[in-house]
């Protein structure tokens, strides 16, 4: 019932949208504000309707972000060269047995001076540094790996972050997308994303992996 409620105020608004004066969704910085929300309303469709595993729900949506600035094969290129890296300095200072923030304030250090070395070989990273290049969301998912590594092996952890990357470009291309929609249609799809995401706060069924799974075991 709420979820009818819901449809019908959507398709209620819809006047009151085509006839209102649209021209600031036309500006880039808000096009980005309002992409973000619904951006996140695929990754909540993702978690709770696929069970798609992935480190974070804002590690993806900053990746995917960035990835539209830089390009998506571009960027993702440099994501998995400076994760990769990382990647190798967290497992070689792990053995210094320091408390995890300092780690993670060395990792910021390299990935932050990876990236300006990047900058400096490619000038098109220059985009990056228009979005402040997300050092944090970066040393994060190298922390996550890392740490899934240690507790598991990395035949389960290197699945999730290819999901988490691959998730990100599919965003990107999402945001691609959007960005090529009129004033109005572009702010129906962010009421339409609303409406959707407080629709799937109340499913309470399997997922797609989770129905799957149960599959093969029954056979």
């Amino acid at each position: 019932m709420r979820g009818g409620a819901f449809l019908v105020a959507f398709f209620l608004s819809l006047p009151l949208v085509a006839a209102s004066p649209l021209s600031f969704i036309d500006q880039p910085h808000i096009r980005t504000i309002m992409l973000i929300p619904i951006l996140s309303m695929v990754i909540v469709a993702l978690r709770l309707l696929v069970g798609i595993p992935l480190y974070g729900v804002f590690g993806p949506l900053v990746i995917a972000l960035s990835l539209i600035e830089s390009g998506i094969f571009f960027g993702l290129v440099i994501y998995i060269i400076l994760i990769a890296i990382g990647i190798g300095v967290k497992l070689a200072i792990t053995h210094l047995k320091l408390p995890i923030i300092v780690e993670i304030s060395i990792l910021m250090y390299v990935v932050s001076v990876l990236t300006v070395l990047f900058s400096v070989l490619f000038e098109k990273l220059s985009v990056f540094r228009e979005i402040l290049f997300p050092l944090i969301i970066t040393s994060f998912l190298i922390e996550r790996f890392s740490q899934a590594i240690e507790l598991n092996t990395v035949e389960r952890a290197l699945p999730v972050l290819g999901s988490t990357l691959a998730t990100a470009a599919g965003l990107a291309l999402i945001g691609l997308g959007a960005s090529k929609l009129g004033p109005a249609s572009f702010l129906a799809l962010f009421i339409l994303s609303f409406i959707i995401v407080i629709g799937l706060g109340y499913y309470t069924g399997l997922r797609l992996t989770e129905l799957f799974r149960f599959k093969f075991v029954g056979e």
